[in-house]
Parts: C-alpha cells; structure tokens; sequence
C-alpha cells in the first residue's frame, strides 16, 4: 500500500520511504503517546536542501491530496483514491488512531499565503510563520484573532515570540521557543526556567 505521508505529505523528505511509512507510523506514535500525538504537515520551504526540487504549486497540490488519503486511511474503513498525485484502489489501514476522530493535523507554511490559511482552517491546527523563511516577520496577536475568526470551530494555534498572554488572549493555543543547537547545558538551562507566566 502506498499511502502519502513522505515528500509533500508532511513528513521529513527522505527518498528512500515507502510513503505510506509516515501514516501508519503516525498511528503507532499515538498510540505510544496515549493519544497525545500531533502530526505538523507542510509542503517543504522551497529554500531547504533536502526538500524535492518540485514546483511549490506541485508540492502543495501533493499535500493536499496526501492528507484526504490519510484522513481517510486513519478512519480504518477500506477506500480508492484517484487523485493527480496519488492513487490508491481498495486499501485499508486497519490499525486506528488513539484519537478520535483522527489525530490533530496542524499545518505550517507562511501564513500570508492564502493557500496556506485555508489550508489551515480545512485542518485542526496552526504551526505557520509569517513572511518568507528568509525575511520572517513576527506573528501577532492581530494575526491569531484573524485566523481563529475565519473558523467556526476550536482550532489549536502554536505561536513563538511576543508576549504569551497577549497570544493567549487572542485565541492561541500552544507557545513555543526555538532553541538554538548548542551546548547540552545551555539547552537545559532554558528548559530548566520553565515556560513563561502568563
């Protein structure tokens, strides 16, 4: 069976995966995680070495077609699937999510992008910057209340940067930090202060 979840299906590039690796393990990660499990998606920065050299438009097309098959394989039903990309006849994928009614899909991109926010309102979450990878701008907390606006349904949105509870207050769900590659005691360091107040 090959199901998406490799390149454009939200999983690291690596030409040597079966595609359909990506949603089955997924599975097994929820399941090991008791359900706690979140898959972040996204079509590749187009700047990134190890992303396939397709047209941004191909690789975006490739994601969206992959997480309908993988809706669809978490569900444990047998399905087909003729797509552009992928095409899958009397598949099922019997082992099922912890979750219910699949595991959260959080999409990353830039969120200035339009095809980027609807691709995020279609889903369960928010992992996206602002800007380009190479001149990022820094999210607000305009930007959240404007996304969390265009859904009428809860929907989960992770932010970096700026005050928590500013983000907070404007419908974010999850804060972040990057951390640096760097000494282990440095890392444990940050981790150690805990996360902000609110």
């Amino acid at each position: 069976m090959d199901l998406p979840g490799g390149d454009g299906g939200g999983h690291v590039a690596d030409q040597d995966r079966d595609d359909g690796d990506a949603t089955a393990e997924a599975v097994a990660l929820d399941h090991l995680s008791d359900g706690r499990f979140v898959l972040g998606v996204g079509s590749g920065d187009p700047g990134d070495p190890f992303v396939d050299a397709a047209e941004p438009k191909v690789r975006a097309e490739m994601l969206d077609e992959g997480l309908e098959v993988i809706d669809r394989a978490w569900t444990g039903e047998p399905f087909s699937f003729a797509g552009t990309h992928y095409r899958l006849d009397h598949v099922q994928l019997t082992a099922r999510p912890v979750q219910r009614p699949r595991i959260p899909i959080w999409v990353g991109g830039n969120l200035v992008v339009p095809a980027v926010r609807r691709r995020i309102l279609r889903w369960d979450g928010s992992c996206a910057y602002k800007g380009s990878t190479d001149a990022p701008q820094q999210l607000t907390p305009d930007d959240v209340r404007r996304l969390v606006a265009g859904r009428s349904e809860p929907i989960d949105v992770k932010v970096s940067g700026g005050d928590p509870a500013e983000f907070a207050a404007a419908g974010a769900t999850w804060w972040g930090r990057w951390i640096a590659p760097g000494a282990p005691e440095d890392t444990l360091a940050i981790i150690r202060q805990g996360p902000p107040s609110r």
